[in-house]
């Protein structure tokens, strides 16, 4: 509650009860878990504080309903309460019991003090007892005694707790809730997996194993697929972190500092959980590799799941690029040797023969042109909208100074016609375009596109990688074939559209080299452009 709400509610309550001739007072209704038996429930402790009011002539405040444990001083609830009934001058508290109270003795020695020496009254309502400074001495012994039971009783609580949960852990289940992607099974007594949870877990580990975002920018990634925490928050760089470096998720559990094997199943392996601690050590940037350097890492994407292929050493000799596919239900090995064979007949398709490639030039040049033409006429609508904007924003203005309207309609319509503003002009710039230079590097573009084929077929594995890992965003797997997927501004003149042009053109080219009666020696020397991609 706000400062300013609570100070209304106070003073508003204190004048009530003034009126009503009783006496204002606040109420305490604590409890240590959401768990609690039906004698200590808030409910339970609220509607008895409140019968109570009504029969002693309490006017009740405000109700403190507070989950906390009374085992150690400090508690920010019981202190701001103290400190609320002082500075309001309420001198009557209600708690059901001394041990809702207090179970430590700093506690038990400021309510003593404020009783003694600011006439505070403190009211037990299980036992129609009042604490006053005028209580006997056997009343403050009594209060006292009951403290020490109830520190006692708090303290063989928590030494019960901590033997059953030593026990627990020595029998391979962990003494902890169940975290995110996991639930507890009482009758079998051990942490089982969510279905609930498990996919998106799962799709957690594996999309941020692939290495390719940072921490914030996964934060970013899980938002915008509407991935949230067990708690329906979202995620923040802490508690995203500690889910990633959270051991709990390979099979074992950590207690008191010491690691136990656990009974419950794992989400990844202890070598997969190290590699990602070494990456996130490393600063976050998911640069970090296993032993070996794979030429093709985080290029691979597997077409039926999405999943990355990861590299894979057998023997310190053969290279292979694995993922276990979430739609086939096995896992996936592909030999190195295969890949680059794949994406050997992709990369085939990239050629354009000469007479194609001034085609594609001028058929280039046309369709920039035209939208060079077609954006003066943008141009020119984008203006008159932006002047439009100018004229209603002096008419606010004007209405403002003739006091028409006041000021915080004049700051709500300038703020509007502003963010309109700002939008038409971002769209404004991107009409202001050099379409020639543009054209130029087009062509020296499809240029490029008649002799990169020739240069990639005939390289290294080493150096067909590094090719890929500048030209394109990544390839998918799809069974046999490779799609690759190309980086602007190979991209543009790559489509789908594109290549299937250019092989109709080179099919009635190829037909009428044939009608001229050119040898089939001669036509087998011609580049190849045939691909199953």
């Amino acid at each position: 509650m706000r400062s300013k709400e609570r100070f209304n509610q106070y003073t508003s309550g204190i004048k009530r009860a003034e009126e009503l001739g009783m006496i204002p007072t606040l109420s305490y209704n604590r409890i240590s878990d959401m768990v609690q038996d039906e004698g200590n429930s808030r409910e339970y402790q609220e509607e008895s504080a409140k019968r109570y009011a009504e029969k002693t002539n309490l006017f009740i405040v405000d109700v403190f309903n507070i989950i906390e444990s009374a085992k150690k001083e400090g508690r920010k609830a019981f202190n701001q309460m103290l400190d609320l009934a002082l500075y309001f001058g309420i001198k009557d508290l209600i708690f059901k019991s001394s041990d809702r109270m207090s179970r430590n003795f700093p506690d038990l020695n400021r309510i003593e003090k404020l009783v003694d020496d600011d006439d505070f009254r403190i009211h037990f309502f299980q036992d129609h007892r009042v604490f006053t400074k005028d209580s006997t001495h056997t009343d403050r012994m009594y209060l006292g005694i009951e403290t020490t039971i109830n520190k006692h009783w708090s303290d063989k609580i928590s030494y019960d707790v901590r033997q059953a949960n030593k026990h627990k852990a020595m029998n391979g289940v962990a003494p902890c809730r169940s975290p995110y992607g996991y639930r507890y099974n009482k009758e079998k007594k051990l942490h089982e997996i969510d279905p609930k949870h498990e996919k998106h877990l799962r799709y957690i580990f594996d999309e941020f194993d692939t290495g390719n975002y940072s921490i914030t920018q996964f934060i970013n990634h899980l938002h915008d697929k509407g991935i949230i925490t067990k708690s329906g928050k979202k995620w923040t760089k802490g508690n995203l972190h500690g889910l990633l470096t959270k051991i709990f998720y390979t099979g074992c559990f950590t207690y008191h500092g010491e690691t136990f094997p656990g009974t419950h199943e794992p989400y990844i392996s202890r070598h997969r959980y190290e590699l990602r601690l070494r990456k996130l050590e490393s600063g976050f940037n998911g640069n970090i590799q296993d032993t070996h350097t794979f030429l093709l890492t985080k290029f691979l994407k597997c077409g039926s799941c999405g999943r990355i292929l990861t590299g894979d050493k057998k023997k310190e000799l053969y290279t292979y690029y694995k993922h276990e596919c979430t739609k086939a239900d096995h896992q996936t090995y592909l030999p190195e040797s295969k890949v680059f064979e794949m994406l050997d007949v992709a990369v085939r398709d990239m050629r354009y023969s000469p007479d194609f490639a001034e085609n594609v030039k001028a058929l280039a040049k046309k369709t920039l042109n035209e939208r060079a033409a077609s954006n003066k006429k943008r141009k020119a609508g984008i203006q008159e909208v932006l002047e439009n904007i100018e004229t209603r924003r002096d008419r606010v203005i004007d209405l403002w100074a003739d006091s028409s309207i006041d000021s915080h309609v004049v700051k709500r319509k300038l703020s509007a016609l502003a963010a309109e503003q700002s939008i038409l002009s971002d769209r404004l710039k991107l009409t202001y375009r050099d379409y020639d230079q543009i054209i130029y590097e087009m062509c020296d573009l499809i240029d490029e596109l008649r002799d990169n084929p020739i240069t990639f077929l005939s390289a290294s594995y080493e150096e067909k990688g590094k090719l890929l890992q500048l030209m394109a965003e990544g390839a998918v797997i799809h069974g046999e074939t490779a799609q690759i997927l190309w980086k602007e501004p190979y991209s543009f003149l790559l489509t789908n559209d594109i290549l299937k042009t250019k092989r109709l053109y080179e099919a009635e080219l190829g037909k009428k080299n044939r009608l001229s009666g050119l040898s089939p020696n001669s036509l087998s020397k011609l580049p190849r452009t045939d691909s199953n991609c």
